[in-house]
């Protein structure tokens, strides 16, 4: 069982505010808004497996974040550390 510790070390590294997104990351996901997020200062983490996209169309930037698959546990603790949730 995951322990949520790759949610915290990741999190405890970043500047806040971080805004997250768990789910397939996928062509719904509007990346000009992860973008424009992290250019106003914001952190953005992307949880979650990618999925029907060319990985190049990926935002490839220090301050946006993809972390892969994760089960419930570590969903639940990257969710605990965000300050906003984003919904595509």
């Amino acid at each position: 069982m995951n322990d949520g510790s790759r949610a915290r070390l990741l999190l405890a590294q970043l500047a806040r505010p971080i805004f997250g997104y768990a789910g397939i990351v996928d062509e719904r996901i509007d990346f000009e808004t992860v973008s424009r997020l992290a250019d106003g200062g914001a952190n953005v983490v992307l949880v979650g497996p990618i999925e029907r996209i060319d990985p190049s169309v990926l935002p490839r930037r220090p301050d946006v974040h993809f972390t892969g698959a994760a089960d419930a546990s570590e969903v639940e603790a990257f969710a605990a550390g965000f300050d906003r949730t984003l919904e595509f």
